[in-house]
């Protein structure tokens, strides 16, 4: 897995750190990688991130081979269950309301072997499918009548996009978090060609440079989940 994260302008000016958070995860059932942004509005954006990522990325690790088999409804649902519990203990710990700690979440699962890919996104992230022949936005941002949906959203899980691929033809999958991807995604919904192209060659350090270079105004990161190795057959 390869990261990028900056604080953005707005942050720096206040004094407020990075409410971005990531996290990896790896089990002999595949590889788990988590991407969350702590809504900045609320006192424990931050630490509402840094939680859910955790808690996202180790379910995914640890159960990936079980929500590949469920309905994505399902998957969504065991998802946002366990994000939910540890976030309510996290605020009964310090003695804060949960809505403090919500945040946007992203995450994917590639099962040992490479065949098959899980993704989930609440909120206004972007994660795509980078291969071969070109790449592709598996999940958009979603956006509600109250707003952007979030991890203390009621009704959080219907409003949680779950896809599996059992046959996989991506190399790479890549979180994009709402300060990254306005750079990166052109007007008709398409991913810059130059983009793919350094996805496709694993040259992340290029995209990190553009979008250093951009000098974002939101806090702004990625998540690159390179696909296991494809099991021999015989």
């Amino acid at each position: 897995m390869e990261c990028f994260s900056i604080t953005g302008q707005r942050h720096t000016a206040a004094c407020v750190q990075n409410q971005d958070a990531i996290c990896k995860k790896q089990s002999i059932l595949g590889h788990a990688a988590a991407l969350a942004d702590g809504v900045s509005s609320c006192r424990c954006a931050r630490d509402g991130a840094q939680q859910t990522v955790r808690v996202l990325a180790e379910i995914l690790a640890c159960y990936g081979d079980r929500l590949t088999s469920m309905t994505p409804q399902d998957a969504a649902r065991c998802l946002i269950e366990h994000v939910s519990f540890h976030l309510q203990r996290l605020s009964e710990k310090e003695g804060k309301p949960v809505k403090e700690y919500a945040s946007t979440m992203m995450g994917a699962f590639w099962q040992a072997g490479g065949d098959t890919l899980l993704t989930c996104n609440l909120g206004d992230g972007v994660i795509l499918g980078v291969g071969e022949h070109g790449c592709k936005v598996l999940s958009c941002p979603a956006n509600t009548a109250d707003g952007c949906p979030a991890t203390v959203t009621k009704n959080a899980a219907t409003l949680t996009h779950v896809k599996v691929e059992d046959k996989s033809l991506f190399d790479y999958v890549v979180l994009l978090s709402d300060g990254a991807w306005p750079f990166l995604i052109e007007k008709n919904g398409k991913l810059r060609a130059d983009i793919c192209a350094w996805f496709q060659a694993g040259k992340t350090g290029m995209v990190a440079d553009l979008l250093r270079d951009r000098n974002p105004e939101d806090d702004c990161s990625f998540v690159l989940l390179k696909r296991p190795a494809q099991k021999e057959k015989g």
